[in-house]
């Protein structure tokens, strides 16, 4: 996955313009440099991996006597990146063109044949390999289902490979050295956290705080995949409007929305996870309070400005980015590290936190000084409110939540609680964006005109 560096990003917003504007040549262009790049990977990736393989044993100190099966799941996991890589240049196109639940249904689809065989090889037939190649192979199929929807109902079968010279001159690699940075920020930033954790205090620590991550990355990612589907509505009206005005209404509303279903996740993650770990797990897993906060902050920062990072992405401003990816990236190294020794556990993410504010701060100044100047101050003051809103939400429901149900010990009084948290936050969500001009335009232009 390292050798990806950043061209799945690329490729995407290569194409909202070509699909704004219907432009299949154009489209197809872009598959065919990317389907070219992709497999000059998928060559990489075999050589180094079967290069590898020989001391696989060695080099990670496997003590597992049934090499077979080491070996399946080392070659599965091969073959998944390259069914993964051969099809990605097509399957971009439903990220672009707000098709994302396209690739959802056939994973649900492909997900639910790996379970059925993954159950028949234990309870049946009793056969660890079978169950091993359903659950590492079986999902990377879905990617097949996805490329012959794509082929029914867009012009892009029988995409060419391209000579060398021509992936030069097609400026695709001038964009991926442009959009190094980011790709190497991405890769490193998170996983240096756990790095530094690891080595100063001990492996325990990061996995004290395992489940609860898991849980929030899940919410977080869900989140991401949204806005990654409506980052295409946006990119549609940028290219075929072109009223700044009117982009502006449109990331208004998103932005809206987008802030309901992060205060969702947020206050509900707050007021509930501690239960559910305790109901589900123990609880002597639960963490405390503390990095419970941190973690949630880290996880509103990067989901509520998911808008600003789609205008930001949408105009190209992904190959300007580079003094403020370095800054936050020292700062959360060297504020990892001192804050760690100084603060325990919760210094890293702390130090995280300012680095990601570093980081956003990079995207708004492109974002308000030359696509929304005009509307700078309606931005800062929308996202410090919503910042805040959050922050009280935590507080006020987690209140009233508890006065409600006070401990839950069943999954009937898990449900009352989330039931109670929902409401409440819904409530208070639709007072603050019915208060925003370009959401009340749209609930009266757009949804009651429909009715």
């Amino acid at each position: 996955m390292l050798l990806e560096l950043g061209f799945g990003t690329i490729l995407i917003y290569n194409l909202y313009k070509p699909i704004a504007l219907k432009d299949d040549e154009a489209i197809r262009k872009q598959l065919e440099i990317f389907k070219t790049i992709y497999f000059y990977l998928i060559i990489i990736i075999v050589v180094i991996s079967l290069a590898f393989s020989p001391f696989l044993y060695k080099t990670f100190n496997i003590s597992y006597s049934d090499t077979v099966l080491v070996y399946e799941i080392y070659f599965s996991n091969v073959l998944y990146i390259v069914i993964k890589y051969w099809t990605l240049n097509k399957i971009s196109i439903l990220n672009a063109n707000q098709e994302k639940y396209i690739e959802n249904i056939c994973l649900l689809i492909m997900d639910s044949v790996s379970f059925a065989i993954r159950m028949i090889s234990i309870l049946i037939l009793k056969n660890i390999y079978l169950f091993m190649f359903a659950q590492l192979l079986i999902p990377s199929l879905a990617f097949l289902l996805e490329v012959i929807w794509i082929d029914r109902h867009y012009n892009v079968k029988n995409i060419k490979f391209l000579s060398f010279e021509a992936l030069r001159k097609s400026g695709v690699l001038d964009q991926c050295r442009k959009y190094i940075y980011a790709t190497v920020y991405s890769l490193v930033f998170l996983s240096m956290d756990n790095m530094i954790i690891s080595i100063i205090l001990s492996t325990d620590s990061v996995a004290y705080v395992t489940n609860y991550n898991a849980l929030i990355m899940t919410g977080s990612q869900f989140i991401t995949t949204v806005m990654v589907s409506l980052r295409g509505i946006m990119a549609d009206y940028n290219y075929k409007q072109g009223s700044r005005e009117g982009f502006f209404d449109v990331f208004s509303v998103i932005s809206s929305f987008n802030f309901i279903i992060v205060s969702l996740m947020v206050v509900g993650f707050y007021v509930l996870i501690d239960d559910f770990i305790s109901l589900w797990i123990g609880s002597e897993y639960v963490i405390s309070s503390s990095i419970l906060v941190a973690l949630l902050m880290i996880r509103m920062l990067e989901c509520l400005f998911e808008p600003i990072n789609s205008v930001f992405i949408i105009h190209g401003y992904i190959f300007k980015e580079k003094w403020p990816l370095i800054i936050s990236a020292a700062t959360n190294f060297i504020l990892t590290i001192i804050f760690i020794k100084y603060f325990g556990l919760i210094g890293a993410y702390i130090a995280t936190i300012l680095a990601l504010f570093i980081k956003w701060c990079g995207k708004f100044y492109y974002v308000l000084r030359e696509i929304f100047n005009k509307y700078k101050t309606r931005v800062l003051l929308k996202y410090t409110t919503y910042m805040l809103l959050i922050v009280n939400e935590m507080i006020i429901i987690n209140y009233f939540a508890n006065v409600f149900v006070p401990k839950v010990s069943s999954m009937q009084l898990f449900s009352y609680k989330l039931t109670i948290v929902i409401i409440l936050t819904l409530l208070i969500d639709a007072v603050i964006v019915l208060l925003n001009k370009s959401v009340r335009n749209y609930i009266k232009n757009t949804l009651l005109k429909s009715m």
